[in-house]
């Protein structure tokens, strides 16, 4: 019996100094580590891995059970603002910026204002001015002595016009066109106009 009793913890003791126990209490697994005996340390099976959930614009690739994240956010793929719409994100729609805003070039006698970026149109052209009997007479004093005839020189300053709106326009500046008598001159300088066959030189700019 004592025998027996010896034998018994001996075994025991065996058990013991081995790191062993007689019954494992698994801490379940995770996604590093096998399941583990909290009592000696003994593994059993293998981690779970981790279950990834992709990257966005603004977070990394985050695991779903630890919380573990690898790498770094995607970052927002942004379209380019437009005039009436902000600058937004092609993935998440998330918005930067304003809307640039439309960028208006004043209407002429062909053409409404328009918008030279999108293209959008307000108004109408402008209205066909009408020359009063006085305006006529005048036309026709300078048609005669330019040697053309009054709608040409009428024409001619209507187009000047357009231009020096235009030109001021352009430089951002107040542009006056001025007729000191209109006198003809070679078609090839700066700022003629010919109507037919009777070139008309331009009056002053004076900006």
């Amino acid at each position: 019996m004592k025998k027996q009793l010896m034998i018994t913890l001996l075994i025991s003791s065996t058990l013991l100094l081995s790191g062993c126990c007689l019954k494992h209490d698994f801490a379940e697994a995770s996604c590093t580590q096998p399941q583990t005996c909290t009592k000696c340390g003994e593994t059993e099976g293998e981690p779970l891995e981790h279950i990834w959930v992709e990257a966005t614009c603004t977070e990394p690739k985050q695991c779903s059970v630890c919380n573990l994240t690898e790498g770094e956010p995607l970052g927002h793929t942004l379209s380019e603002a437009t005039c009436i719409e902000a600058s937004k994100c092609e993935v998440c729609n998330i918005v930067e910026g304003e809307p640039l805003g439309h960028n208006f070039k004043e209407a002429d006698y062909e053409n409404p204002k328009t918008c030279v970026v999108c293209g959008l149109t307000e108004g109408e052209p402008l209205p066909e001015e009408e020359t009063t009997n006085e305006e006529m007479s005048e036309l026709e004093k300078e048609a005669e002595a330019l040697g053309t005839t009054p709608e040409a020189l009428a024409e001619a300053k209507k187009l000047m016009e357009q231009w020096a709106a235009e030109d001021a326009q352009k430089n951002n500046t107040q542009v006056d066109v001025d007729y000191p008598g209109m006198t003809p001159g070679d078609p090839s300088q700066d700022g003629q106009i010919v109507i037919g066959d009777n070139p008309a030189l331009a009056g002053d700019y004076i900006n």
